[in-house]
């Protein structure tokens, strides 16, 4: 089975966790095992980044660390999809 991962956090006035509420079913009736994580600390597990299909990050108005944005981005450049 494929393996997605749904970051959510930031800005509440986004509703971000509602988004995710509303989108991780339908990724589960597309076939995907659905992984949800409130932190972007996920990133720095590099094993499990490279585990994913793909990700969709719910998050905005806030900060990324360096360490954290480097993780997401060796797991695109690894061919996972965002």
């Amino acid at each position: 089975m494929k393996r997605s991962l749904m970051v959510w956090g930031g800005w509440e006035g986004h509703e971000p966790r509602q988004c995710v509420d509303i989108f991780a079913p339908l990724m589960e009736a597309a076939g995907f095992e659905v992984d949800i994580s409130d932190s972007l600390d996920v990133y720095l597990d590099a094993e499990r980044m490279r585990s994913y299909a793909v990700i969709t990050q719910v998050y905005t108005m806030s900060t990324i660390t360096r360490e954290q944005e480097q993780g997401l981005l060796d797991a695109i450049d690894a061919g996972v999809g965002f």
